[in-house]
């Protein structure tokens, strides 16, 4: 470890004058203390510690040279060019200069600290000194910070490449002959050589150990020939590249720049809001554009959601951070609704094609061909990253052809304009930051093509979710759930473009067609949150058969809903419907839902009529799916109706169907409602097994409904055969689940469970606490047990009200009544 211990002391002097404390200084310097301590000892300081000691003297960016010299020689070599009321602290100049000072370079100055990429610069720093590596390309989207990071790493470099940096703008460079006169003009050429270009640059560098930095060279592509020969003949040459496209050499090695993370708004932790690079990187050029610019915690929030909103992109914050000059981050993120507009470069020394957003967003448009123009603009119709079909079917009009979608994404992706993200499963996506695809729609509205897209993406879409609805009944239930939530968010834009567009006929059968998904999934405050907008499109369509679907649709999203009423309106509105169509299918499944109603309101009569309405139908059809969902309804009735024989003659017709085990949700059902039967007939190892193998089968299907189902009957079962842990496991995450889908009854079910649980351990008084607590929530609810329950439940609550005095009973049992669910879900957590 190299030690610096007259700059370690100069740093403790300057501590001492400022009357700072170690800590006092090291918040000062926004570090550790405990890595400041190991500097002042004489350990060599970052390049990122002397960016923060240089602002906190107030030095300029021309003296980051000399503060770099002088921590790393550990000789003062060049007095420091402080403010009048700091001189005093001055390190002692030496005279001798140390081999680092003779090193030639063209390196600009940084006009600032580097915020956030030490990690990137250390890494790059590395890697240009391992012997394989001699061709780095850092390949990143426009406005990532390249240039800041390649002009870092040069400066990082210096003690390593003895005979010189050699920095090259190729924005300067409008053509390759340009690029290698720059090139060779710099390191000293004759005028009068008969060598080409590319002989003399060799010749001039020779075999020095030397470092090429080549900025902004996404406009060079041919370039990468005469690199590839420079390389071959001086062995000791390393080069830089900074572009937003491969090079596409053998030789090279591409290191990828990404968007700064940006930190959640709604975080509590205001700490690490504050330590995010973004935020950090805002904060810093609105204190350079505005010294009266404070920092406030009360801002926390909406600078990070400024951050959050360009994507994390350096150059971008930059641009916004100098509007707060003029407006608050308050009024400045609500105006960033128009990025393109309002982010520009006030600074005069900025390059041209960063002098505002749209001028570098334009630059690598302009370096796009005609097919890739096209397919960049129209991309911007998508809401989120999408697979390459949905782009093939929205993207492809009359030209270009499929092929040369493919070779054009290829190319985007390269050009760092589109993000390839492949999801979970290993499916390719693509995607564009926001505000690239801002950029891109802009193009596409100036070529008023952005109707006809939209419209194409809006009946893609549609379409698709009606063509995973008709196959959901099959045996890839699973990968046609997992597809229908990979695809979450294009389903909410669809839905939000139809009710903006007023196309409601759109909005009702895209609502309908993802109503099983939905509610299979748990998206259920996603599907409540349309309900009014289901409600006002109804009056809109003239469609008798959209609107039987949505309304049948909007009878299965709520059929979990607490308030059973609410369903029940959706489905007797279905039901009128298909009757005035004459649409027996769509009549027997209103019949089929409406039993299943009204046996959650435990109204049995009703149910029963209801479900053999719809049994009748289906048995002279040839809707065999439908038919065993049927008799599976039917055997759960029963069941609740305690006849356990009867339950089991349906389940045997399900039991029979050849297609059973084709078909994960008719299984898993079929599985648990087996396991229920063994459970009531005192079967209880065979009823784990049951229950066991239906879970596993519903995590695969994820319908967290049934998973909590599930979780909730092998508990019951662990605890008849006396296993106490694993039904409190089991417990916790049915209760986890049924809170999530806000499901009152099972929640109550949940604690009832909890409280034999707890009688069990021999804790009385808690478990009355609970048992109390679910009995007098099911009376002011109407929420009886079921009739096979009955009897079971009173005898519990009889033995645990004899477990303990009278009095310390009625204590508990009045205590009870009065409490809260969140004071119930404690006594739970705590037992």
């Amino acid at each position: 470890m190299k030690q610096r211990q007259a700059f370690a002391a100069w740093l403790r002097h300057v501590r001492h004058e400022l009357q700072y404390s170690q800590d006092q200084f090291a918040e000062q310097l926004n570090y550790a203390t405990v890595t400041y301590r190991k500097v002042e000892r004489g350990l060599a300081p970052s390049a990122a510690f002397l960016e923060r000691l240089a602002m906190v003297l107030e030095l300029p960016a021309s003296d980051m040279r000399i503060l770099h010299d002088f921590a790393n020689s550990d000789t003062a070599l060049q007095a420091l060019s402080l403010p009048d009321h700091l001189e005093h602290l001055q390190p002692q100049v030496a005279q001798a200069k140390p081999a680092i000072a003779a090193t030639p370079h063209t390196l600009p100055m940084l006009p600032y600290p580097l915020i956030g990429r030490e990690r990137e610069v250390e890494t790059l720093t590395k890697l240009l000194q391992h012997p394989q590596h001699r061709l780095i390309t850092v390949i990143g989207p426009p406005g990532v910070g390249k240039t800041r990071v390649a002009q870092a790493v040069g400066w990082a470099s210096l003690g390593h490449f003895c005979d010189g940096i050699w920095y090259v703008e190729g924005i300067q460079c409008t053509t390759i002959a340009d690029f290698w006169v720059d090139i060779a003009n710099m390191l000293g050429r004759s005028a009068n050589s008969s060598m080409t270009l590319i002989e003399q640059i060799s010749a001039l560098i020779g075999q020095k150990n030397s470092l090429l930095i080549l900025d902004n060279c996404e406009h060079l592509s041919e370039i990468n020939l005469g690199l590839a020969q420079l390389l071959a003949q001086c062995s000791g040459l390393k080069i830089l590249v900074t572009s937003r496209t491969s090079l596409k050499l053998r030789i090279e090695h591409l290191f990828w720049l990404h968007p700064f993370p940006t930190p959640d708004p709604q975080s509590s932790n205001l700490s690490a809001i504050w330590q995010n690079p973004a935020v950090q990187l805002f904060c810093q050029r609105a204190q350079a554009s505005n010294h009266e610019w404070q920092i406030n915690d009360s801002q926390a929030a909406t600078i990070a959601q400024i951050c959050q909103h360009l994507d994390g992109l350096p150059l971008v914050i930059e641009l916004a951070a100098v509007r707060t000059q003029f407006v608050t981050p308050t009024t400045l993120l609500a105006r960033l609704s128009n990025r393109l507009g309002i982010l520009t470069n006030t600074m005069r020394d900025a390059p041209a094609h960063q002098s505002t957003l749209r001028r570098t967003l334009e630059w690598s448009y302009q370096l796009l061909d005609s097919n890739e123009q096209q397919i960049f603009a129209r991309l911007s119709v998508f809401a989120t990253d999408s697979d390459f079909e949905a782009i093939v079917a929205v993207c492809a009009d009359l030209a270009p052809s499929n092929d040369d979608i493919f070779d054009c994404m290829a190319s985007l992706v390269a050009k760092s304009l589109v993000i390839h993200r492949p999801d979970p499963q290993g499916n390719s996506r693509f995607g564009m930051l926001a505000t690239i695809r801002e950029f891109a729609a802009s193009l596409l509205a100036e070529q008023q093509q952005t109707h006809h897209y939209t419209q194409r993406y809006i009946n893609y879409y549609i379409e698709l979710a009606e063509k995973i609805d008709r196959e959901l009944r099959g045996k890839e239930q699973i990968q046609l759930l997992e597809q229908l939530e990979s695809e979450f968010h294009h389903w909410q834009a669809v839905l939000r473009l139809c009710l903006n567009q007023q196309q409601y006929h759109g909005f009702l059968r895209l609502f309908a067609a993802l109503s099983q998904f939905w509610y299979g999934h748990g998206h259920f405050m996603e599907a409540w949150q349309w309900l009014s907008a289901v409600d006002q499109a109804l009056n809109h369509v003239d469609s008798p058969i959209i609107q039987a679907r949505a309304a049948l649709g909007a009878g299965i999203v709520t059929n979990i809903h607490h308030c059973l009423d609410l369903p029940l309106g959706y489905l007797e509105r279905a039901l009128d419907l298909c009757q005035q169509l004459n649409d027996q299918q769509g009549i027997a499944t209103c019949y089929l839902l409406l039993g299943l109603i009204m046996m959650r309101k435990h109204q049995y009569v009703q149910a029963t009529r209801w479900l053999n309405q719809s049994l009748n139908y289906f048995e002279s059809s040839v809707e065999y799916w439908l038919l065993s969902i049927n008799h599976l309804l039917l055997a759960q009735l029963n069941i609740y109706l305690n006849d356990l024989d009867q339950a089991s003659r349906y389940l045997d017709l399900v039991g029979h169907s050849p297609q059973l085990r084709l078909d994960p949700f008719r299984s898993s059902w079929y599985q648990s409602l087996q396991g229920h039967v063994a459970f009531y007939k005192r079967c209880y190892t065979e009823a784990l097994t049951w229950h066991q193998q239906s879970l596993v089968e519903r995590q695969q299907l994820g319908i967290k409904g049934d998973i909590a189902v599930s979780w909730l009957r092998i508990a019951q079962t662990e605890r008849a055969l006396g296993h106490y842990q694993p039904t409190r496991n089991a417990l916790e995450q049915s209760l986890k689940l049924w809170q999530m889908h806000d499901n009152q009854e099972n929640v109550l079910h949940c604690l009832e469970e909890f409280a034999a649980l707890l009688a069990y351990d021999q804790q009385h008084q808690t478990a009355t606490y609970l048992l109390s607590y679910a009995w007098f929530q099911r009376e002011q609810r109407q929420l009886p047990h079921p009739p096979i329950d009955q009897a079971r439940s009173q005898q519990f609550g009889m033995w645990l009200q004899n477990q303990q005095p009278s009095n310390v009973w009625r204590e508990a049992w009045s205590y009870g009544q009065t409490l809260k669910l969140d004071q119930v879900i404690g006594f739970v957590l705590a037992g």
